[in-house]
């Protein structure tokens, strides 16, 4: 009985996190991004990361 009394505990305190965490990112706004952007933003930023790396 405590058993499943904590497993429900533990649903309903993941659910909470869950509903919190969606109002929070709902609460932020929107950001105007789309794939290509995103790609070329993603690339940028590795290869600045292997730069700083690189033994040469």
């Amino acid at each position: 009985m405590r058993t499943n009394l904590r497993k429900l505990e533990d649903k309903e305190h993941k659910l909470e996190t869950l509903r919190a965490l969606i109002k929070e990112g709902r609460a932020s706004g929107t950001v105007k991004y789309n794939y290509d952007d995103l790609m070329k933003e993603l690339d940028e930023q590795l290869g600045k990361q292997q730069k700083s790396q690189s033994p040469f």
